[in-house]
């Protein structure tokens, strides 16, 4: 290996270099070999003491390399764990994981008798209340904002509206999400519902490919593949027909979640304050919600409605609205700031696993078979594999 720079020295020396060596694999993908720890290497400076551009020619003396070395798909599985990440966000996201894989059994319990609309409201109600206190101010904001007119400081004002602007575009995915969720659970059961909902994380690598311009390699679409039969096995488990309209509303509401989680990376790093973007964003979804609820009944249902929701399920509202939604949500908002969307997705690909295990521990569901196991682990499987590898080959890129 050679290269050259520039220095001010005169002299002959040897030191000690580290370097990464590359090569490619049987198939032809440019792939790291290893690391040189302790290379010798002599360095032979030309010039003289008045000389400001000396070349330095580096030459490795010492490094064993395998030209016939191949990356197997395990070694890629390793060094993609190895990734360096905060531990502190790392935590945080399973947290979320585990607390969104709670609230399928749960929400299902409510939504059996009650108005999925009436519910939603109700929810996101007592989550943005909750964080209200993290609003940005609009009294604040049209004072700096005059102030900032008068001073030309039009950059500043600008960021003044960011929390809002990406709380509305948030708070929109969010309401799709959710409520799509609370109408597919009237039909669908809770388990189902939430391996699902899991296709989130296949949607996440072909809307970066459409909104985004990222490119699609062929191990996504092998994934992807595999995930959609395994739905089909899910859904053909022998005790139902196939897809039912809670499935579709299910997958719909995935769709939704992808979104939700691809614009996040964007949105988390252009609003420094977490508690303000969950804020604005749990008040849209509070704000979407009552016009849906607005939409589907007159005043008096609606009071009927929701007063019914509210005393047949304190408990769950509590527990929706406070954790998994309010608490939820800002953890994401936070953790997700030093975790890529790509590698967010592997750690949400264990909601359905939670949501099975809540699922049988709250409703006493089990899937439907052999079938419907097999089913659910190809999609598990085809997703969280596909995500390590996709996020294994942007670094690599990158390095």
């Amino acid at each position: 290996v050679t290269t050259t720079t520039t220095a001010t020295a005169t002299a002959t020396t040897t030191t000690t270099v580290k370097t990464r060596i590359k090569a490619k694999d049987s198939n032809g993908n440019l792939d790291t070999v290893g690391d040189i720890a302790s290379a010798s290497a002599t360095i032979q400076i030309n010039g003289d003491n008045d000389s400001s551009d000396a070349n330095f020619s580096i030459a490795l003396a010492a490094a064993e390399v395998d030209n016939n070395y191949q990356d197997t798909a395990s070694e890629k599985l390793i060094r993609f764990l190895k990734e360096e990440a905060p531990p502190v966000s790392i935590v945080l996201l399973n947290l979320v994981a585990v607390i969104w894989g709670s609230q399928h059994a749960i929400i299902k319990t409510v939504v059996e008798d009650s108005d999925p609309a009436a519910f939603t409201f109700l929810r996101f109600g007592l989550a943005s209340l909750i964080a209200s206190p993290y609003l940005p101010g609009v009294k604040e904001m049209v004072y700096k904002t005059t102030n900032q007119i008068d001073s030309g400081d039009v950059n500043e004002k600008i960021d003044l509206w960011k929390p809002w602007r990406w709380g509305i575009e948030m708070g929109l995915w969010m309401f799709l999400g959710f409520s799509l969720q609370a109408i597919g659970l009237q039909s669908t059961t809770a388990q189902r519902s939430g391996f699902l909902l899991y296709l989130n994380v296949k949607f996440v690598p072909f809307f970066a490919y459409v909104l985004l311009g990222r490119q699609i390699s062929k191990f996504t679409w092998i994934s992807a593949f595999a995930a959609f039969s395994g739905t089909a096995l899910l859904a053909l488990d022998g005790q139902s027909l196939g897809l039912n309209v809670g499935d579709i509303w299910s997958v719909m509401a995935a769709a939704a979640s992808a979104m939700f989680i691809l614009r996040l990376e964007k949105a988390s790093s252009e609003v420094p304050k977490s508690a303000e973007l969950n804020a604005t964003s749990l008040i849209v979804v509070a704000v979407l919600s009552g016009a849906w609820l607005l939409l589907g009944a007159n005043d008096q249902q609606i009071t009927s409605e929701v007063t019914q929701t509210a005393l047949a399920h304190p408990l769950e509202l509590v527990y929706l609205g406070a954790v998994s939604t309010a608490l939820a949500n800002f953890i994401q908002a936070k953790a997700q700031k030093d975790v890529p969307a790509e590698r967010a997705s592997i750690i949400y690909s264990l909601d359905p696993v939670y949501g099975a295990f809540f699922s049988w521990i709250i409703l006493g569901e089990t899937l439907g078979g052999t079938q419907a196991y097999i089913g659910a682990s190809i999609l598990f499987v085809a997703a969280a594999t596909n995500s390590m590898l996709e996020f294994s080959k942007e670094k690599e890129i990158k390095d």
